[in-house]
């Protein structure tokens, strides 16, 4: 862990340091975009606990049972509460949120052999980033 926070701090150190105010506004999309997704999440989970209160009394009703199965049976006159979606269904687009704006248009890759170099020669810290 302690690694990981020595590495964040050196990629900060790069943009804000080394790119200077094209590197301070790359990060400032990325927290934007961070944010967004974020309220898109925190909307939905909102979403989905109204959903699931909505079950709940739904259950309730007159008519309406819960099968051995996990089916549930009711009249023809109620309408099941319908779920939310969820905002995205890749579950690393959280932890991705906002990398469009870091990277610029250029791979990671590209990007991090940069940041690499530039702080090999600024600090003469050795960091290599690992594809994973």
């Amino acid at each position: 862990m302690a690694r990981l926070y020595l590495t964040a701090h050196a990629i900060l150190y790069y943009y804000i340091q080394i790119e200077g105010e094209k590197g301070v506004a790359e990060i400032r999309r990325f927290l934007e975009l961070n944010r967004r997704q974020l309220a898109r999440y925190n909307k939905y989970l909102g979403d989905y606990k109204t959903f699931q209160e909505q079950v709940t009394e739904f259950m309730k009703l007159p008519g309406v049972t819960k099968l051995a199965d996990g089916r549930i049976q009711y009249p023809s006159n109620l309408s099941v509460p319908k779920e939310p979606m969820p905002p995205f269904t890749d579950p690393n687009t959280m932890k991705q949120a906002g990398l469009e704006a870091l990277l610029d248009g250029e791979t990671a890759a590209v990007v991090g052999k940069r940041i690499e170099g530039a702080l090999r020669q600024d600090l003469e810290l050795n960091l290599q980033f690992m594809d994973r």
